[in-house]
């Protein structure tokens, strides 16, 4: 009886597939987008046909909000991609064997590139009405240049830098981005970042990186270094620099002050353009969280954290970094342009809230937390030792807010009454510390913690 289950469900996804494929008689606005060139499950055995029919009905069921089955071609895409791969490569023998050498021909079609002139004319013309009735989904905006390269190797255990593209952009690579509340009710407005500070400091070739991979209208922002985050409530522009670059990016964005004490290099975020404040020295191998004003952050992140942000985007969480003597190592700049959601602390708090006096949160480090961990602390200070007796820094924590590390014990520093509440977190098997009378959301947890 488990076999016929297997078989329903396999012929199940077998036709939403397939009616994803097939619901187009035009080349599909999502074949052309650079994230659909990453690394291919290896499932699919290089059947591009196929590949295009399940990428296409992950990219809609994630990101589009103009498709009335969103919901449950979502869930469908979710459990196949939670399936095992002897599932997986089930559905796909199916699906190749149902799609017409008809069909292969056609999306043969789409693979073959416009010119460079003629895709210029056409997104200078306006769009013709012919078309637009044709189809209920949008036009694509992005397009692919013939020599694009997918610009991660995913037989690389390290993430490398895309070739420069050849095209040449109209508008500058840096924009001030700001998103109004009454656009988007669903989340809180804040206030415009400058990023185009960055244009000064970045070396070209890494701009020339950035070039054309984010759309502001859609504020969606495609990761440079090839891995695309389709969590359409959180937008990433990410940068990915030398740790050489690390510091002056630092302090000339985000207001962040360097200071050597006893031989360790420190944090100093200045804080003034918000609220009185404490500046705090927080060690970089420890902690590095950069909180800007309102809802602006920024968060310097070590290379092997990098890859496990984007591949759970709903477990994004600040990390640590090093650099090192030789400031060889790379590091990866996540500049958040949009409400921390996967953390979430706004929704409770509301946008006026602001960060005030900073401390580093400290917790015996239990063999449980440090395993649901991304990456050890040993990997970012290999001074730092994990006895049960000793505290270890792991995080960095605001007057009445708090950020969740993974699975690790928090507390928040309330300046008022300097007094701390517990309670218990379900998922941190531990105690977690919240303002008293507070619910505030844990994040990356699915509940909420009231005392």
């Amino acid at each position: 009886m488990q076999t016929d289950r297997n078989q329903m469900a396999t012929e199940e996804d077998t036709r939403w597939l397939i009616d994803e494929l097939e619901r187009y008689n035009r080349r599909p606005p999502w074949f052309s987008e650079p994230d659909f060139f990453d690394p291919v499950d290896p499932v699919f055995k290089g059947d591009d046909v196929v590949y295009l029919a399940y990428r296409g009905a992950k990219r809609r069921a994630l990101g589009s909000t103009r498709f009335d089955g969103q919901a449950n071609l979502r869930k469908k895409v979710q459990e196949l991609d939670n399936a095992s791969s002897i599932y997986k490569r089930e559905v796909v023998t199916r699906l190749s064997n149902l799609i017409s050498p008809e069909l292969r021909k056609e999306v043969a079609s789409w693979a073959e590139k416009p010119s460079r002139k003629k895709r210029r004319n056409k997104s200078m013309s306006p769009p013709s009405t012919e078309a637009a009735s044709s189809t209920n989904d949008p036009p694509s905006t992005l397009e692919t240049p013939d020599s694009y390269q997918p610009p991660y190797n995913a037989t690389e255990s390290r993430l490398t830098i895309a070739p420069p593209r050849p095209a040449k952009q109209t508008t500058p690579v840096f924009m001030p981005i700001t998103i109004e509340k009454e656009q988007h009710p669903s989340q809180h407005s804040f206030s415009t970042t400058y990023v185009s500070k960055a244009q000064n400091i970045l070396p070209d070739h890494l701009l020339r990186v950035l070039d054309n991979r984010y759309s502001i209208e859609q504020e969606t922002f495609l990761a440079p270094i090839g891995m695309s985050y389709e969590n359409a409530d959180t937008s990433l522009l990410t940068l990915t620099i030398l740790s050489e670059h690390i510091e002056r990016i630092a302090k000339m964005i985000f207001n962040v002050q360097f200071q050597t004490i006893d031989g360790a290099r420190y944090i100093s975020h200045d804080t003034s353009d918000i609220e009185p404040h404490t500046i705090t020295r927080c060690p970089i191998s420890a902690v590095a969280p950069f909180l800007g004003e309102t809802l602006n952050q920024a968060v310097l992140a070590s290379p092997t954290f990098a890859k496990d942000s984007f591949e759970r985007p709903n477990e994004t969480r600040a990390v640590s970094i090093r650099i090192s003597q030789n400031r060889s190592d790379v590091g990866v700049l996540l500049i958040k342009t949009n409400l921390f959601s996967c953390v979430n602390i706004w929704n409770t708090l509301g946008p006026t809230r602001q960060i005030s006096s900073l401390e580093i949160a400290r917790h015996r480090g239990s063999a449980p937390v440090r395993d649901a961990m991304p990456f050890t602390l040993e990997e970012l200070d290999p001074t730092l030792t994990f006895d049960d007796a000793q505290p270890t820094p792991v995080w960095i924590v605001g007057k009445n807010q708090q950020i969740h590390w993974r699975r690790c014990f928090i507390r928040v520093y309330t300046t008022t009454n300097k007094q701390f509440a517990q309670a218990n977190c379900e998922i941190c098997d531990g105690q977690c510390t919240v303002p008293e009378g507070k619910e505030l959301f844990l994040g990356g947890h699915d509940g909420y913690v009231k005392v």
